[in-house]
């Protein structure tokens, strides 16, 4: 009880679309967890980008910082008298908001020689992979632009406006919003179902994660699977043309 009354507590729970309220109504629900560190301040900020020049944070990602310095929440269910733990929800504090080597394989016209940039650790406890602040370099945002024509390519942008991707255990990279604010929506719609992130890969959703999306998550696993039929679609339609 006394963690329900945590004003941290509820206050991730307003910022984040009731998902604390919303898994408590699940009676296969066990143990949601929440634990958020004290707000970082502007100096925590200032630091950070100082130490990381030139790179800047978003302002949407700053101003969550500003209300938490990373949290984690999490939660299982029982099968069979035990606890199985079903989804997580993370976000590093600022001091783990560490740069890290970029390497692997990128989709499409991307690649490992374009990305000269840099990469952060939002997120590394999912055991599916690792969720980076990307910050693309000015070479690979023109090819970018070449691809999609309207794409920011401004050399500011390459410092200012990093995107949210998910490096797999196999060392491939796959696209999961243009910023951290559509990632928390993304995260939060998918209740932090192990592997969700995987939605976003060819293979899409491993069928555990699917089955537990059914339970707790099913019209995003609708959305999830329709795209990922979509994108096959598409994928096989490309051979053909190639083929052809």
């Amino acid at each position: 009880m006394a963690a329900a009354a945590s004003p941290q507590r509820a206050l991730f729970d307003r910022t984040c679309l009731s998902i604390i309220s919303y898994l408590e109504t699940f009676d296969e629900c066990s143990n949601v967890e929440f634990n958020g560190s004290l707000k970082a301040t502007p100096r925590d900020i200032d630091a950070w980008e100082k130490k990381n020049l030139p790179y800047k944070l978003p302002a949407d990602l700053c101003a969550f910082y500003h209300m938490f310095d990373g949290f984690t929440l999490s939660y299982n269910t029982e099968v069979s008298g035990a606890l199985v733990p079903v989804g997580m929800l993370c976000l590093n504090a600022l001091a783990g908001l560490e740069r890290l080597p970029i390497g692997g394989m990128f989709p499409g016209h991307l690649s490992t020689a374009g990305m000269t940039s840099a990469g952060f650790t939002l997120d590394s406890r999912s055991g599916a992979g690792t969720t980076v602040l990307l910050y693309r370099s000015q070479e690979d945002r023109l090819i970018a632009q070449r691809a999609a024509p309207g794409s920011d390519a401004s050399s500011s942008a390459s410092y200012h406006s990093p995107e949210v991707w998910f490096h797999d255990r196999c060392a491939r990279w796959h696209y999961l919003s243009a910023n951290f604010a559509d990632f928390l929506r993304l995260m939060v719609v998918h209740v932090g179902v192990s592997g969700w992130q995987l939605a976003f890969s060819p293979e899409g959703l491993p069928p555990l994660t699917q089955q537990w999306m059914q339970l707790f998550a099913r019209e995003r696993l609708v959305m999830d699977i329709g795209g990922y039929q979509a994108a096959r679609r598409t994928d096989a339609e490309r051979e053909r043309e190639e083929g052809g």
